[in-house]
């Protein structure tokens, strides 16, 4: 069975920093991915169950400098008297006239990321929009409470949605509200040169909205009330490569932008059970290996016969066949690869095998007899030989707190990552799939109370580190055997103070910190979450700066 069943592992939560990063590889630009300032109470230092480590980063006078500037569509307004635990903005358009009686939403978000699950996490955390308006001076004050970021998001007739992230309590900052801009043009197939209708256009713009459109018969597509600034525009078409572009918008401007997309191989791929029978009707995914997380790029169901086509495909490039129903079973095939353009066209046959299942209970510390714990999400990933990533789809404990978990790739050893917003996150290790269905040992696992740390980020100095970054990772010989909630990142708020409580007593963690203005990081810090009755909360090792 699974290693570590019916015992609380060192609970992890760490990210993967290739991930989301905004401007990076394929990701669209995502409003601040939900890293952000977790400011400390001010009750901390009387804290007793409250870890606290404040360590150097970067030998360098940062002087009055070292906060970085406000985007060119903040400024920061000096106000005394302010409220210091709450946020204060204020909302003007180009010419400085205030947007006064503008329905706004307050949104309200975790101040961290969790490795290869974040989007998950971050949508269990996230609370729904809270509808606000502005005053007849533009002007609105929100509440923060400590670990969470706030984001604003202000709809004015005239102006173009947009989201903000609101920053430094108790001063006040104003914001400017720009008019919509337009991005249109036409999408041609590079060798023929001709339209190509149908492509399917995606634009992520600074409203934090992803709209979809398709290209009429001439190929000409319109985006209206785009909000200026930084915009993707990713465009798929079933016979050519996915094309993405990275704009800037500029307010109220109308900006053409025609799109060339160039033919792409395809891949023909036959499903069969395991007798060789063909198999309709079932989905099968296409993912391209190497991406972080990997990336679906293309999703269809077998026809009649059991065949599937997929097209778009780049030559050179890898790619993973996946099927996984909950009836048949499941398999994962690399299909071969597209050598060149002149010779397109690829076979792949995919044979399903039987699902494993993995059953279990999730309780207080272990103990049953405090009952189940209703409500937790329960995600297994595993890792293959040649490297490639099996994760099941969440699912939640019942009144209960029993789970279980199909569709288990025969002979994988599996991390199970178990999530409750109430405790610490648990991470159990495993042996092969096939070893976990002893119905005599089901996989339990208990969950503890979450142990709060806080800290500043300082410099060599002892000046605060304002919107410097923290890396959290799992240490020691109870690891994950995958990658999945093994890391956390924390940014500190403007004083440089920084707090997360993912983690319960026990967790071996190493700590590492990155002043984001000078480039300069902390070498890594080795601590321990105990328990907080009369024992240290961290063990702390020698950090030493560097470059």
């Amino acid at each position: 069975m699974l290693a570590g069943s019916g015992l609380l592992l060192a609970s992890a939560l760490l990210v993967l920093l290739g991930r989301g990063a905004p401007g990076s590889g394929d990701s669209p630009p995502r409003f601040v991915d939900f890293v952000g300032p977790a400011p400390v109470r001010e009750d901390a230092a009387a804290a007793t169950d409250v870890a606290r480590r404040d360590f150097p980063i970067g030998s360098v006078d940062r002087g009055l400098s070292g906060r970085p500037e406000a985007a060119a569509e903040e400024v920061a307004v000096a106000d005394r008297g302010l409220d210091p635990t709450s946020f204060h903005a204020s909302f003007v358009d180009e010419d400085g006239n205030v947007i006064a009686n503008a329905q706004a939403f307050v949104i309200e978000r975790p101040s961290h990321v969790i490795a290869t699950a974040e989007d998950l996490v971050a949508d269990l955390e996230a609370r729904s929009p809270i509808p606000v308006v502005t005053d007849d001076k533009g002007r609105i004050a929100v509440r923060h409470r400590p670990g969470t970021i706030i984001e604003i998001e202000i709809r004015a007739e005239g102006f173009a949605t947009k989201r903000y992230r609101l920053v430094d309590p108790g001063r006040r900052r104003r914001y400017v509200v720009g008019r919509p801009a337009t991005l249109q043009g036409y999408v041609f197939d590079e060798l023929s040169s001709a339209p190509v209708a149908g492509a399917r256009l995606e634009l992520f713009d600074e409203s934090g909205e992803r709209r979809v459109i398709e290209s009429d018969p001439n190929g000409a597509y319109r985006f209206d009330a785009v909000a200026p600034g930084a915009a993707t525009l990713r465009v798929f078409s079933p016979d050519h490569l996915r094309c993405i572009k990275w704009l800037r918008l500029e307010s109220a401007t109308r900006e053409s932008k025609d799109i060339v997309l160039r033919p792409g191989g395809r891949l023909e791929v036959a499903l069969r059970d395991g007798i060789g029978r063909t198999v309709p009707g079932v989905e099968v995914r296409l993912i391209e290996i190497g991406t972080s997380p990997q990336l679906t790029v293309a999703r269809a169901r077998t026809d009649f016969d059991g065949n599937v086509r997929f097209g778009a495909l780049r030559s050179g490039r890898r790619y993973l066949v996946a099927v996984d129903d909950a009836e048949l079973g499941t398999a994962r095939v690399i299909a071969p690869v597209i050598e060149s353009d002149t010779d397109p066209t690829v076979h792949a046959t995919v044979t399903l095998a039987g699902n494993w299942t993995l059953k279990g209970r999730i309780t207080v510390d272990g103990s049953p007899q405090l009952g189940g714990v209703a409500g937790a999400t329960v995600i297994l990933e595993a890792t293959t030989p040649d490297g490639l990533t099996h994760r099941t789809e969440a699912v939640l404990t019942d009144a209960n707190g029993d789970y279980v978990v199909s569709g288990l790739i025969e002979g994988l050893d599996y991390t199970v990552l178990v999530y409750h917003p109430d405790f610490g996150l648990v991470l159990g290790g495993g042996e092969a799939a096939e070893e976990a269905l002893s119905p005599d040992e089901p996989a339990d696992y208990g969950l503890a109370p979450k142990q709060e740390v806080r800290g500043q980020v300082v410099d060599s100095n002892g000046e605060p580190v304002p919107f410097a970054t923290v890396y959290v990772a799992v240490t020691g010989e109870t690891g994950p055997v995958s990658g999945i909630g093994s890391e956390l990142v924390v940014q500190t708020d403007g004083e440089g103070l920084y707090s997360f409580e993912q983690f319960p007593a026990g967790t071996q963690l190493q700590l590492q910190a990155k002043d984001n203005v000078h480039g300069t990081y902390s070498l890594g810090e080795e601590v321990t979450l105990t328990d907080s009755a009369g024992n240290p909360l961290l063990l702390v090792h020698k950090t030493t700066e560097s470059n």
